[in-house]
């Protein structure tokens, strides 16, 4: 499924992204809703309260990406989990067949090349 990444270093990446994206994205989308209302937010962009808007959409973007963050990490965990379970027997914890094809198919390749 890709590369292991442990979930302090996930959380921070999507964390980071989330607030980059709440900062970039969603800050000019309220100054645009608000021009389209009449508010000339050019010149009242460095204002107390524009500023304050553009720190909380940065902490909304950034908790969803935290959120996201943790989803992701325990979906990858649970689909290590099913692959593991589909390989193995329930009971006594030894390979199936499915494993056994699997394994068969990859050592037939190595041998082929190998020869």
């Amino acid at each position: 499924m890709g590369k292991n990444i442990n979930l302090s270093t996930r959380i921070l990446i999507h964390s980071s992204v989330g607030c980059l994206a709440g900062l970039v994205f969603l800050h000019p989308v309220s100054m645009f809703i608000f021009n389209i209302y009449g508010h000339n937010t050019m010149e009242h962009f460095f204002d107390p309260g524009h500023l304050l808007m553009a720190v909380y959409f940065s902490l909304l973007g950034g908790a969803i990406g935290f959120f996201n963050g943790l989803y992701i990490h325990k979906k990858t965990l649970l689909y290590k989990e099913i692959e593991i379970l589909s390989i193995t027997d329930e009971l006594t914890s030894l390979y199936n067949r499915r494993f056994f094809t699997s394994q068969l198919g990859k050592e037939m390749e190595r041998e082929m090349s190998t020869a």
